[in-house]
């Protein structure tokens, strides 16, 4: 993708990899792409591309996308809709992405609906995301391999928005 220049409505965080290169994510001002900035070390000026664009009418801002680099320099954004929780995975520091992939199970009633996801990496390709669910709850999504032609999640419920109740006072 060509570097572009952009305006950005929810800003996401920002991440530092091992060489000083300085990551950020944004969703543009039609809510529905997703761009990431790039600054190399000694950062004089950040380089946008966008990574993802969505279908018109769709919203990304559910709040804002997030970026985390792995121990190889693979970087991990995630992002979503309001619904579902989408992952895109980039080997070669942001040149190339793999396809959005779908993170929760839209078939089981307790995960098809998902806000605030965040990201964590760690070793190369090996991603795991957080995210709420439809009651409250906390769910987390593990990867072994982000960077597979076909990623695949298991995920297990974290939290429960109401821990103590029915419990004795």
């Amino acid at each position: 993708p060509e570097a572009q220049t952009t305006i950005a409505k929810e800003q996401g965080n920002v991440v530092v990899d091992g060489d000083g290169t300085v990551y950020s994510v944004y969703t543009s001002a039609s809510q529905n792409e997703v761009f990431l900035a790039i600054c190399k070390s000694r950062c004089e000026r950040f380089v946008t591309r966008r990574i993802f664009s969505g279908a018109s009418g769709m919203t990304l801002a559910h709040p804002h996308p997030v970026v985390a680099v792995d121990s190889s320099g693979g970087l991990h954004v995630v992002f979503n809709d309001g619904r579902t929780v989408f992952l895109m995975s980039s080997a070669d520091g942001g040149a190339t992405w793999k396809d959005a992939a779908t993170v929760n199970n839209p078939d089981d009633p307790e995960t098809a609906s998902a806000s605030s996801p965040w990201v964590f990496a760690g070793d190369s390709g090996r991603v795991g995301i957080v995210w709420t669910g439809p009651r409250g709850n906390t769910y987390y999504a593990f990867t072994r391999d982000a960077f597979s032609a076909v990623r695949v999640f298991s995920y297990v419920a974290v939290g429960d928005p109401e821990p103590y109740a029915g419990l004795p006072s």
